[in-house]
């Protein structure tokens, strides 16, 4: 199992790692905290789909963003092993990109989702140039739709905040 936000082995703490969920695609590969794991530790992590909040008014609504048919893709990751004292941690950040038009009007930014075809090449590259260049926005079908609010908490795991709103 991984921790979701990329500790650097070299950070004295843990908590560095809520401020690193994420990894910008364009500095990726200039960023201390993220260039060794981007040219050496990369991997794909698996969804059905995720969630972005609009702001509309002083509201942020939340909306669900998947495949269709809710098929299982995978973000591209990046991944990090800090250890110190007792505690030993496999940590990893999702790679964003500029949003893609179909789901710009949420959110300005997006996941990299993989194509299948690419995820070999992914974890297998050694060109930057080449890796580089997979980290684009997805220009696939994706479909985007208002969830409940109930997803604002954690406890809530229930079909429900899956569901799009009537």
């Amino acid at each position: 199992m991984m921790r979701w936000g990329l500790v650097p082995s070299w950070a004295d703490k843990v908590s560095i790692g809520y401020k690193m969920i994420n990894a910008r695609a364009e500095t990726i590969d200039q960023k201390p905290s993220f260039r060794q794991s981007f040219l050496r530790r990369r991997c794909l992590i698996p969804a059905d789909g995720y969630y972005e909040w609009e702001k509309v008014g002083n509201e942020k609504l939340p909306s669900r963003i998947a495949l269709p048919n809710s098929e299982v893709f995978a973000f591209a990751g990046i991944w990090e092993y800090w250890e110190k004292g007792d505690t030993k941690l496999f940590t990893y950040s999702i790679i964003t990109a500029e949003a893609s038009e179909s789901v710009k009007h949420i959110h300005h930014r997006m996941p990299v989702i993989l194509r299948a075809n690419l995820q070999e090449v992914w974890l297998q590259g050694t060109s930057k140039d080449q890796l580089k260049n997979l980290l684009a926005p997805y220009t696939g079908v994706i479909n985007t739709y208002r969830v409940s609010k109930k997803i604002y908490s954690a406890a809530n795991d229930e079909p429900v905040c899956i569901e799009p709103l009537n």
